[in-house]
């Protein structure tokens, strides 16, 4: 996997002109480091989300939730957005 030169991706998204901070500046960064297979710094710096990102991993890989685990999940997305 290659890494992502943010800098560099930010100037792209200047000369784009994409507002900064904007939601399609966030979009924009999150599809770059998809596209490389990463995840995007701000989501390995937050715990929260760290912990819910085996369950996503799980249930991508077709994995059932019971009802216990998605009650949970929602809780702790809804932690994050606080």
């Amino acid at each position: 996997m290659f890494s992502i030169d943010e800098e560099k991706l930010a100037g792209y998204a200047v000369a784009l002109k994409i507002p900064k901070d904007s939601e399609e500046w966030t979009m924009f960064f999150d599809l770059a480091h998809a596209a490389k297979g990463k995840v995007p710094e701000d989501i390995l710096k937050s715990p929260h989300i760290l912990s819910i990102l085996p369950a996503f991993y799980r249930t991508a890989r077709g994995e059932k939730l019971d009802k216990k685990r998605i009650k949970q999940l929602i809780k702790l997305l809804n932690d994050v957005n606080k």
